[in-house]
């Protein structure tokens, strides 16, 4: 995790310049959509590994962190580890993107869950990517204000 000399904790969002451009980066697939996922003996799941015991918050940290696009919430997926980041952004070295840094105080002061999969779920798919998934509330989207630096990664 890194901290700053003035003492903030700083966490890592990477994307690909394309969705920096078109100003989608900082926006979840379904924002409206509470963050929460039901897992009901009713036939709408499979024994995959996509559900898990627990609750509904630990159930849609779970699905948001085993494949955020598939499970489509409120959810933005951040790192602690700026490494991780510079590789979502080029998206493996293939494109040029950017690192958006922003302030954990910032983000619990906006009123941000801010939700780690170890604490939800034990079947972590990639336990060294150090992810935080960011959940905005209702009415208080992320902007390019709200992030202290913008890492230009090639």
């Amino acid at each position: 995790m890194s901290v700053a000399t003035n003492g903030e904790v700083h966490l890592y969002r990477g994307v690909n310049r394309e969705m920096h451009e078109q100003g989608i980066d900082l926006r979840p697939r379904n924002a409206e959509r509470s963050f929460r996922r039901e897992a009901k003996l009713d036939g709408t799941w499979n024994c995959d590994g996509s559900a898990i015991y627990g609750n509904p918050t630990s159930q849609a940290v779970h699905a948001h962190h085993r494949n955020s696009e598939a499970f489509g919430g409120p959810g933005l997926s951040f790192s602690t580890d700026e490494h991780v980041a510079r590789r979502f952004a080029t998206i493996g070295g293939l494109v040029s993107g950017v690192v958006y840094v922003v302030s954990l105080e910032r983000l619990v002061a906006l009123g941000c869950g801010i939700f780690n999969p170890c604490e939800h779920t034990s079947m972590l798919q990639h336990p060294k990517e150090a992810e935080l998934i960011v959940v905005s509330p209702a009415d208080a989207a992320l902007t390019l204000a709200d992030v202290i630096r913008v890492i230009e990664v090639d």
